[in-house]
């Protein structure tokens, strides 16, 4: 089966493609390479796609139907939805522009679907539940998001339902937790950690250090969308895709010390708008209908990122 990935140059995006191939399916990558971060590392994300007798990359925008007409002759019966504007902080700066690229960009993708007859597994984000502190999270909690970029999300989940309901557009739709691991953005917090705990720099956190997260790590998600690529039609269509432990931001910059053998130099500040407080994910559904289990600590993962960012020069 040929599967189309958007945004399949990116952090998740590349990998997922890399382990399709490995698993004899064939791949096309739409992607436009979007400047918020290094076309360069997305370049390199590629190179083994590239060099794949069945991968193929096609250079386009989600936001203009016209790039998207190229898959028009092609067969192909999933669509694997990853392309995005992401980050909370730049959403609030422009939010029009994340309203264009995952609310409009993302009903072309379901337009393309449609036409195709083509499944549609979406890429969501943990931000869609806002400040609630009714952890963890469940699929079916009081959505409240905070910021331009969780409500683009949440609009994008609200369109697939809508294809869903009213032109049988079958979709899955995939809450990821704060992901990390090799490839990582730059712009993430835990490439910027690293980074700056190995070259003895200070690093800022943002409140008290007692703030939460789900840190999920790149294979364990990976398995989570494989799996939802797989499955046939299931009673539930939303996953939280998370690790389902909680790590304060402490606990994780002093782990990122232990294993860069640094001690960290902090700052404290004032937390930013739009941050949440904490996000935990329950992972019920997911380990019921997609057999989802992920396995890996956060301080195996944070070794995991370390020795690729070791690589590749970024350290």
């Amino acid at each position: 089966m040929k599967i189309v990935v958007t945004g399949g140059a990116g952090f998740i995006g590349s990998q997922l493609c890399e382990k399709l191939l490995d698993s004899g399916r064939s791949v096309i990558v739409v992607d436009n390479f979007d400047d918020f971060y290094s076309r360069k590392r997305k370049i390199e994300n590629l190179k083994k796609i590239k060099a794949h007798p069945q991968g193929d990359i096609v250079v386009g925008d989600i936001r203009r139907l016209q790039s998207l007409d190229e898959l028009q002759n092609e067969e192909f019966g999933v669509i694997v939805h990853l392309a995005a504007l992401a980050g909370v902080g730049p959403s609030l700066k422009s939010p029009s522009v994340y309203y264009d690229v995952n609310i409009n960009g993302t009903e072309n993708v379901l337009k393309l679907a449609k036409v195709k007859n083509a499944k549609v597994v979406f890429g969501s984000s943990s931000s869609v539940y806002g400040i609630n502190g009714d952890t963890p999270w469940k699929e079916d909690c009081t959505n409240v998001p905070i910021s331009p970029y969780a409500i683009s999300k949440i609009a994008g989940e609200n369109l697939c339902q809508s294809y869903n309901f009213n032109y049988g557009v079958v979709s899955t739709l995939l809450r990821f937790f704060t992901v990390y691991g090799p490839r990582q953005r730059p712009d993430l917090a835990i490439f910027k950690f690293i980074q700056r705990i190995h070259r003895g720099e200070e690093i800022i956190i943002f409140g008290d250090g007692t703030a939460t997260r789900d840190y999920t790590f790149v294979e364990d998600i990976l398995n989570g969308i494989l799996s939802a690529i797989s499955v046939n039609v299931a009673e539930k269509q939303t996953y939280n895709l998370g690790n389902s432990v909680p790590v304060s931001l402490n606990l994780l910059v002093d782990t990122i010390g232990k294993v860069v053998g640094k001690t960290p130099k902090i700052r404290y500040m004032e937390m930013q708008h739009g941050d949440v407080p904490h996000t935990l994910a329950s992972i019920d559904a997911a380990k019921k209908m997609l057999n989802y289990a992920p396995v890996v600590s956060i301080e195996d993962g944070i070794k995991e990122q370390y020795k690729w960012m070791s690589k590749v020069g970024v350290v």
